[in-house]
């Protein structure tokens, strides 16, 4: 949903109705809306989402009325900016009925982040790792045109590399 910055390099431009995952220079993230990131200066990385769901440890004042529930992929980030928090949530089938924004913003609380942005959700909402062997593994099951297992085609999508 709009913007995406990968390693300092606009390749996505701002949509000023949404919010967005910032990974600063400084290693420091933030949730923000899009409109006020004006150039990629100070940005290693950044992602588009819908909206902002948790703000300051409580679910925002807009999820309050949404029931609807989907699968959902998730951002959070702690109240200092230094801890990133990934969640997906499968739906959409009898093993997995999804979540409201409200039922995500608290389980990205409870996992430790203090604001959450709701990114793009349904199909789109897969998480895949390199297993041992270096075999890449989808880890969850997506359901896209209501077909469990199929993933939805993405403009943007959050990797994460993690050092030895």
């Amino acid at each position: 949903m709009g913007i995406v910055i990968s390693n300092g390099t606009l390749l996505s431009p701002v949509n000023s109705r949404y919010d967005a995952l910032v990974i600063y220079n400084n290693g420091r993230a933030a949730i923000v809306n899009q409109s006020s990131i004006r150039s990629p200066d100070n940005i290693k990385n950044a992602v588009g989402g819908f909206y902002q769901i948790l703000t300051d440890g409580a679910p925002s004042l807009r999820t309050q009325n949404s029931e609807s529930r989907h699968p959902r992929s998730a951002g959070g980030v702690s109240a200092n900016g230094r801890f990133l928090y990934l969640l997906v949530i499968d739906g959409r089938r009898a093993a997995s009925i999804g979540s409201t924004e409200a039922e995500t913003a608290l389980l990205l609380n409870i996992l430790g982040s203090h604001n959450g942005i709701n990114f793009d959700g349904g199909g789109s909402s897969a998480l895949a790792m390199r297993l041992t062997n270096n075999n890449v593994r989808v880890v969850n099951t997506p359901v896209h045109g209501g077909v469990p297992g199929i993933e939805r085609a993405v403009a943007g999508c959050i990797g994460v590399y993690v050092k030895d």
